[in-house]
């Protein structure tokens, strides 16, 4: 179902229909709240400003500020700081020092408030409290307890926002206490804080660590020195840089002694030995030898190119040959041994020195340490004897920026802001109630109703109270509808019925036919099968007729343009004769007598004569009263027609109220 839309209209209509609960609703919420401002105990509040800074007492290095800062007295503290603070003031301690001094775990001492309601609600209060001590829901409290817990609630601190400054309320029944509380919870605030960071036992404490850091770096110190005399560690670095140059030349010759050994390894002299022989080598024995063999090798392969490989002095050649190359290979052996030897004790010692050296980095650093060890506890020695100075003249980093005021009015209950709210509150309260019931009433209320939830024609709306004729301007402006085809209607023959009984269904069918039967041409016949408009059944009507009992002319006695004709003697019809074929010939007979026929059924819920009858009409007008009957009343009576095949061709409605003043209704 698509969304019906809403109009200026529907808005002042609901307005003005509920506007005594409109008017009413706001005016005794006023009432009541005019009556409970002086009723109710009023509420004083005491307010006092807090400076907090971080004083030299606190044992806590703050690194957001610079060394100058910190040689000051007072250091500016963190939000986290000030929140401590805050839960410093509702510490059970203090609240039970102020609870104590001002004697305030007696009943009669301690202010809960005065007013009209006071007495009453106190007595209402304890008498509760005492029922769930009995049961067991609540255990029980001594007095001092129940007077920290009630206090507790009547402190409030506030942190100023991006300040070092808190704000402390007090809220009593009086002003003369809520300012005398608070300056006590701000006295013993202050002592309490000096209590906590006064630590007597700091000073000696931090003096015993520093005597016992110190003589452990004198000691550290000295061994230090004595280490730097024995070890000589001037000459440390000079004889590591030249044993690591030992060493290399060393590893440097090893590696020249592998590559001649392997080349000389190889079958005969190739370009290979010849190069290796070439290259320069650190030991002077092993290189005077490469030179020896280089020298034989070149001769030989100078000789043995012009005499040939058998000539006497190419294999004398080759015999020498082959010596120098034993003896070179002889030489290489010796010198690596020497080499590696003497590499051997290089790492010895070169060990040696890394030790020493890892030594004194230990002795350093444990110097090092005892030096920070020792600085750490001389600053905390001088913060704790600074910390107990203060405290012994009694001296905080808690500052009263401004002291408790003498409240001069209460803050609760707000009267002014009290009564503009119970007006605004009142009128949103009685608007949404009004709504609210609009809503849930599924009566029809008006035309656009009619469109919207049964897909019908909503032909006409009488303004009439309760028994009163309808209007019989707005009955012709319902016939010429009816009669212009608005409502698909294909002839003047209808049935006038409704859903339930006194809908307004009789009033409606005789203001049709009146409005018909304005026109002489229009011979206009009423039957009122339902009774409203002719009461009684003392004279013959249609009933009479159809059980054949009674005959036209003599049930039609009228020979205006309008003939009313009643049900008859009989209060119920056969169902079987409505669809008789004797039912068929009077229909025939009315219409060729009547031009207009106009048929007052009963209600379609109660009586089965609209559902029989409506196969004889041209369509059916439902009377609906507006603001009565539900719509799912009217929606299944139409669904009774649909099922029946039958042709509703309009709704009307009928006892409608206006809500809206005429002025008004008329601009909108």
């Amino acid at each position: 179902m698509e969304q019906r839309q809403f109009f200026v209209r529907d808005v002042l209509t609901v307005i003005f229909k509920h506007k005594a609960l409109i008017v009413t609703l706001p005016i005794l919420v006023f009432v009541l709240v005019f009556v409970g401002n002086y009723v109710w105990p009023p509420t004083y509040e005491s307010t006092a400003k807090v400076r907090i800074t971080r004083g030299r007492e606190v044992s806590q290095t703050d690194t957001t500020v610079t060394r100058a800062a910190q040689e000051l007295t007072m250091v500016q503290m963190g939000v986290e700081d000030i929140r401590s603070e805050m839960e410093l003031i509702h510490s059970r301690d203090l609240l039970e020092r102020v609870v104590t001094e001002l004697n305030l775990d007696k009943d009669s001492a301690f202010p809960y408030g005065s007013g009209l309601l006071h007495k009453p609600f106190r007595a209402m209060s304890l008498a509760i409290e005492q029922g769930l001590q009995r049961i067991g829901l609540r255990g029980k409290s001594d007095a001092i307890r129940k007077a920290m817990d009630e206090l507790d609630k009547r402190i409030i601190t506030t942190p100023i926002r991006d300040t070092y400054v808190m704000e402390i309320s007090c809220r009593m029944g009086g002003a003369e206490e809520s300012q005398r509380i608070l300056q006590k919870v701000l006295e013993v605030y202050q002592k309490l804080h000096i209590e906590l960071f006064a630590n007597e036992k700091s000073s000696p404490f931090f003096q015993t660590q520093k005597e016992r850091v110190e003589k452990e770096l004198a000691a550290a110190q000295a061994a230090l020195q004595e280490f730097n005399k024995s070890a000589n560690l001037s000459l440390i670095d000079k004889e590591k840089e030249m044993l690591l140059q030992q060493y290399t030349d060393g590893t440097k010759v090893l590696t020249q002694l592998s590559q001649t050994e392997t080349a000389l390894a190889g079958d005969g002299v190739n370009t290979s030995v010849i190069q290796s022989l070439s290259r320069e080598t650190a030991s002077t024995v092993v290189r005077e030898m490469q030179l020896r063999l280089l020298e034989l090798v070149l001769e030989l392969n100078r000789v043995s190119q012009s005499l040939g490989p058998k000539h006497p002095t190419v294999q004398s050649l080759t015999e020498q040959v082959g010596t120098a190359q034993k003896n070179l290979g002889e030489a290489i052996n010796n010198t690596r041994k020497s080499t590696e030897a003497e590499l051997s004790t290089i790492q010895a010692r070169l060990d040696q020195l890394n030790e020493t050296k890892a030594k004194l980095d230990n002795l350093q650093q444990e110097v090092e340490i005892l030096k920070k060890n020792y600085e750490y506890y001389a600053e905390k020695l001088e913060q704790s004897r600074v910390g107990d100075e203060l405290a012994k003249a009694s001296i905080s980093n808690v500052k009263i920026a401004s002291s408790p005021n003498l409240p001069i009015d209460p803050i609760r209950p707000n009267k002014v802001l009290n009564l503009i709210l119970a007006l605004v509150g009142g009128l949103i309260a009685a608007l949404a109630l009004a709504f609210l019931r609009d809503y849930l009433d599924h009566g029809v209320k008006t035309p656009e109703d009619v469109d919207y939830y049964f897909k019908i024609t909503p032909l006409a709306s009488f303004f009439n109270k309760p028994g009163q004729p309808l209007n019989a301007a707005e009955a012709e402006r319902c016939s010429v509808l009816l009669e212009a085809g608005a409502s698909g209607l294909a002839g003047r023959c209808l049935e006038v019925t409704s859903a339930v009984p006194r809908e307004g269904g009789g009033a409606l069918a005789k203001a049709l036919g009146e409005a018909y039967a304005n026109d002489p041409n229009c011979p206009t016949l009423l039957v009122d099968f339902a009774g409203d408009i002719v009461p009684g059944r003392n004279t013959r009507g249609m009933s009479d007729v159809l059980l054949g009992e009674a005959s036209l002319e003599s049930v039609f006695t009228s020979s205006q343009s309008l003939t009313i004709v009643g049900r008859g003697s009989h209060a119920d019809t056969p169902s079987y004769l409505w669809g008789a074929e004797r039912m068929q010939d009077i229909m025939k007979a009315l219409r060729s007598r009547y031009r207009c026929i106009i048929f007052n059924s009963g209600a379609v819920l109660q009586s089965h004569d609209a559902l029989k009858l409506a196969p004889y009409v041209d369509g059916i007008v439902i009377a609906i009263k507006a603001n009565a009957t539900r719509r799912e009343v009217v929606m299944r009576a139409l669904d009774m027609f649909m099922e029946n095949k039958s042709k509703v061709v309009g709704a009307v409605l009928t006892e409608r109220t206006q809500t809206i003043p005429q002025a008004v209704y008329r601009r909108i």
